[in-house]
């Protein structure tokens, strides 16, 4: 008999699939090589033969709870009618294909768990040139603790929306452009949304976390503030920011919306930008020093604001002359879907890790 295969729907958990095939639901983990109870929307489950004497039905844990389900794919049309990226779609879930491309740093933009313009984008690159990170056989997510020293970057009563900091009242104040909320630190941290990191761990309350509480978040490498930022919001020298081995070249393709960081003819990394297809400089440019925690201040908006991961300019500045630069930002959903004073704008994580692999003098070419 030819071994079933389930889709799995929105609402379902592994207790309701293997109650519905009456098998057991570590036999159903055991089958498809999960080492969690999280499951996704849209992925094919293997369902184990049952065992002959009797139908297995599994019991409902003390305290459970639907585990949660990633929303279904969602395929994004580029703006100003550009054709989808030619990459082919792998058989596998979407957050996972997100995580992989990620950690290979072709950038999806935030994780969401959801096939849009950047992942098929960043999935062409990944494909051309390093398709061996697709094989690898890191799972989606994976448990991490609460560090109460987080706690240092987060200012509740910061002014704003909690989505927009009010940066003419920050300006007045002079206070340091910290996150909103714990939740904003985490997911930032771990690279997705807090509406992912919220579907990760519904039971949980993220602005009341006890020390060393687990949850789970996406498989990457987290972006740790720490490293370029210390809490009184001064600049952090690790020794890595603009310490890059040289030798390579920036080039920003505005029609593209990405970013590629090259060495030779090969693309070592890329990631989504935001930029502004009228102001943004054309042309070659040199890179100066990268600086971490970077002040703003603009005359045109009468804005004089300190560091912080809610910057204007996110985390690190990386000058192109001019005032022009490339930098973090204060919301990474807006990312290639919006557009900027004239600068070139990536999420705080993708920043840092460019910043990395780069030194002062490369060049950086600026292309339609």
């Amino acid at each position: 008999m030819a071994q079933q295969e389930h889709r799995i729907r929105e609402g379902e958990s592994l207790w309701t699939i293997a109650r519905k095939y009456e098998v057991s639901v570590e036999s159903l983990k055991e089958a498809n090589n999960l080492e969690s109870d999280v499951i996704w929307e849209g992925r094919m489950l293997t369902i184990p033969e049952r065992p002959r004497e009797s139908p297995v039905v599994p019991e409902r844990p003390a305290g459970h709870q639907e585990e949660p389900i990633a929303s279904a794919q969602e395929v994004a049309t580029p703006r100003s009618g550009r054709d989808q990226p030619s990459a082919t779609l792998p058989e596998m879930d979407p957050l996972r294909l997100q995580v992989l491309l990620d950690r290979a740093g072709f950038g999806p933009g935030v994780i969401d768990g959801k096939i849009g313009y950047f992942t098929r984008k960043a999935l062409e690159l990944c494909q051309q040139w390093n398709p061996e990170a697709l094989s690898l056989p890191d799972g989606p997510v994976t448990q991490v603790l609460f560090d109460s020293a987080w706690r240092a970057y987060v200012d509740r009563s910061l002014p704003g929306t909690g989505d927009s900091p009010d940066f003419k009242a920050l300006t007045r104040e002079k206070r340091p452009l910290m996150y909103a909320t714990m939740a904003e630190l985490i997911a930032e941290r771990y690279h997705c949304g807090v509406s992912l990191l919220k579907k990760l761990n519904p039971e949980l309350n993220f602005e009341r976390l006890p020390e060393g509480q687990a949850f789970l978040v996406p498989n990457v490498r987290p972006f740790e503030i720490e490293d370029y930022l210390s809490p009184e919001a001064e600049g952090q020298w690790t020794g890595v920011v603009g310490k890059g081995p040289g030798g390579r070249r920036i080039e920003i393709s505005k029609k593209d919306r990405f970013l590629y960081l090259l060495e030779g003819e090969r693309v070592l990394r890329a990631f989504p930008v935001t930029i502004n297809a009228a102001e943004t400089p054309q042309g070659v440019r040199s890179l100066g020093t990268v600086v971490p925690g970077p002040v703003y201040e603009r005359l045109k908006t009468g804005l004089d604001l300190l560091a912080g991961p809610n910057s204007p300019v996110g985390i690190v500045w990386c000058p192109l002359g001019d005032g022009y630069g490339i930098h973090g930002t204060s919301n990474p959903d807006s990312i290639g879907r919006s557009v900027s004073s004239g600068c070139i704008r990536l999420s705080n994580w993708d920043a840092v890790h460019l910043a990395a692999m780069i030194r002062k003098g490369e060049t950086v070419s600026i292309n339609e």
